[in-house]
């Protein structure tokens, strides 16, 4: 499967910073969408990127092949 090779490479790039269902930090992630749509999508990994660079890295990683992904800011503060 496209998304968890997808996956597993960014957990090589991301290790401390990337989580999977089950997790304490996937779990957290995916509850704290803002619309209630939102609340159906389950991500195969959330990478919890701590800089434009950990983004830069990993967008065109996942753009490549046509795998589908995400990218959410910390939101309003």
């Amino acid at each position: 499967m496209l998304f968890s090779f997808k996956c597993n490479l960014l957990l090589g790039l991301f290790s401390n910073r990337t989580s999977f269902p089950g997790t304490t930090t996937y779990n957290s992630s995916v509850s704290s969408y803002f619309s209630i749509q939102e609340t159906s999508i389950r991500p195969s990994c959330v990478i919890s990127a701590t800089s434009s660079v950990d983004v830069s890295i990993a967008v065109p990683l996942l753009a490549q092949e046509d795998c589908s992904f995400a990218v959410r800011s910390g939101g309003h503060s």
